[in-house]
């Protein structure tokens, strides 16, 4: 826009000044943009390490899950299979049966090793308050108590329990958890007739494999259903929020000042929760290298931005603004602005300016040859669609003339009916018209059908229903006769009958009326992933050559964007009861000759 400098109407501003403000907002812009940048890698790292330690988490679970059933299944079997036991917890004389009590010791003590999670076991007998032990000598873990005393802790609670007739109110369903001597076990038990056998676990042994958490110095720790954590350490005094942690992960604020990233799954063989908390220094330490790659970015490109906008503002300010007008002017349709060739000295603007005109002069056989390239290219592509089509016919049409010119005496007639009929149908598929109306279609897919009957006498046949408004419906070439050869391709053998089925009819969507066309055949129908597939390729914009299996579907799906844009539909699935179904929509236009002239 051209301002006259002597009207003093006209408000006029600082460059220099709109300079500044634009650095002062790029340099913003980017503060924002590196503390997104680095926020977004934040979360994107913390979710990448929840999702990793949930999944160690569930692969613990169901391992250990699956070794503390395998413990059960022992027991039972011990106590079933042992001849020892019965004498043992049938008779309140002791001494007399020291040697079932030794073989049984024997049998706990041998068994103990093949279950690494097991501290210890143990079998009590209430009729002769007899209680039988195996523990470990040494635990696997360092700061864990001896073993002895949780054997002692658990003969007395049964024992008591006996004597004040409480047995029953032992909880026999799951592992629960006991804090003895400061530590907290796991403790399984279970009753077989009148006998409790069971087995227990030191929480500090059941977390100690958890390497990769270690490495990152985190903590693994058992939590009930309160949020308070199964540990001796400072962590007992926290209440951990379980229910949030379990589908996403929480950031735990510690009593020193730190942060801990919180992540928990629930365990099937008690009812308690394991929960990792990482510190989230020992996370973010992992950006700190992306961090300075990118602040050192940041500031290149702010220390770049100023240099050029500098540049701008010294030289390039008015011939821009010339530019930005004559843009704006085209913008709205104006093909008559022109830029001025005398506003500047400058060699390189003065080429700007006469481009920029002779852009302006080009561009209305611009716009015109660009929809002309557009219409023929569309003609073109779907030449070569319908090219990618007609061949599976005409190979399997010459293969049945071959087979029958091998004993041509005596299938002189229906040779030459099957010759006759390629040449009708070699005419329809590779001529030149874009579309047809739909009874033609479905005459060749009819010529096509008796000519399949030749080949598989009274094993083929066929159904059609097509209404009588649908006949002069519009559509292109090979629509329904590419599954109908598919059909017969894929899904006729000889001694097995296939039957297949074409409907079409008017249906009303959107206060517009469609042509639905349904094809259905009784074969094997079409693999369930390959549904899934199919179809959410169908559902894209497809702009790329597919060169898998299946083209002819995807030919017919690209025809159609092509043919009816967006609002035509084609969808696979399978019959119930039957084969592949095919379902296309496309807009109702009455066939006119005058479209293929």
């Amino acid at each position: 826009m051209n301002v006259n400098s002597n009207n003093a109407s006209v408000k006029t501003y600082s460059f220099r000044n709109r300079i500044f403000i634009m650095i002062g907002l790029i340099l913003i812009s980017a503060l924002v943009i590196i503390l997104w940048i680095s926020s977004y890698f934040t979360s994107v790292l913390r979710e990448k390490t929840y999702n990793n330690i949930k999944d160690t988490l569930e692969l613990y679970n169901h391992h250990l899950t699956q070794n503390l059933d395998d413990l059960d299944v022992f027991l039972i079997d011990m106590y079933s299979y042992s001849y020892d036991i019965p004498y043992v917890t049938s008779t309140s004389n002791v001494n007399r049966f020291y040697n079932h009590i030794m073989r049984v010791k024997s049998l706990l003590d041998y068994s103990l090793p093949s279950f690494t999670e097991i501290d210890g076991m143990f079998l009590y007998a209430p009729a002769n308050d007899t209680f039988i032990q195996s523990s470990k000598s040494l635990s696997k873990i360092p700061d864990s108590r001896n073993n002895a005393v949780v054997a002692d802790y658990l003969k007395n609670y049964l024992r008591q329990a006996n004597s004040e007739d409480t047995l029953h109110e032992i909880n026999l369903n799951t592992w629960s958890s006991r804090e003895i001597d400061s530590s907290y076990y796991l403790i399984r038990i279970i009753k077989i007739e009148n006998t409790y056998l069971g087995a227990w676990s030191s929480v500090a042994l059941l977390t100690s494999t958890f390497e990769n958490i270690s490495e990152l110095e985190g903590h693994v720790v058992y939590v009930d259903s309160e949020g308070v954590p199964l540990t001796e350490g400072d962590l007992k005094n926290y209440t951990l929020p379980i229910g949030s942690s379990l589908e996403n992960y929480e950031i735990l604020k510690m009593k020193d000042g730190s942060s801990s990233l919180l992540v928990s799954n629930e365990i099937d063989y008690c009812d308690y929760y394991l929960s990792a908390l990482i510190p989230l220094k020992s996370i973010d330490v992992q950006l700190k290298g992306i961090y300075q790659i990118f602040l050192f970015m940041g500031i290149a490109i702010l220390f770049l931005t100023v240099i050029l906008l500098f540049s701008v503002s010294q030289f390039l300010s008015k011939p821009i603004r010339l530019l930005e007008a004559a843009a704006a002017s085209l913008r709205k349709g104006n093909f008559d602005q022109k830029l001025p060739t005398d506003s500047s000295n400058c060699r390189e603007i003065l080429e700007i300016d006469t481009a920029f005109n002779n852009m302006v002069d080009e561009i209305h056989n611009l716009r015109i040859n660009v929809y002309e390239e557009k219409i023929a290219k569309s003609h073109i592509e779907l030449q070569y669609l319908k090219s990618q089509i007609a061949p599976h016919f005409l190979i399997n049409c010459l293969y049945s003339i071959s087979t029958l010119a091998g004993n041509s005496t005596e299938n002189q007639d229906i040779l030459q009916k099957m010759v006759q009929t390629l040449s009708d149908h070699l005419r329809y598929t590779l001529s030149n018209r874009t579309t047809v109306p739909l009874k033609e279609e479905m005459s060749y897919i009819k010529n096509y059908i008796e000519l399949t009957k030749l080949r598989f006498p009274g094993y083929l046949d066929y159904e059609c229903f097509i209404a009588p408004d649908c006949d002069d419906a519009s559509v292109f070439p090979l629509i329904l006769l590419m599954f109908t050869e598919n059909t017969i391709k894929y899904n006729m053998v000889m001694g097995e009958s296939l039957l297949i089925k074409i409907s079409a009819e008017l249906i009303q969507r959107e206060e517009e009326t469609w042509v639905h066309l349904t094809h259905i055949d009784s074969g094997d129908g079409f693999p369930e992933d390959m549904i899934r597939n199919m179809n959410h390729l169908i559902s894209q914009d497809i702009k790329v050559e597919h060169k898998g299996k299946h083209l002819g579907i995807v030919n017919i799906a690209k025809r159609l964007k092509l043919v009816y844009g967006d609002t035509s539909r084609l969808q696979i699935s399978n019959e119930p009861d039957a084969g592949a179904r095919i379902d296309i929509d496309i807009p109702h236009i009455p066939y006119s000759f005058s479209d293929n002239e």
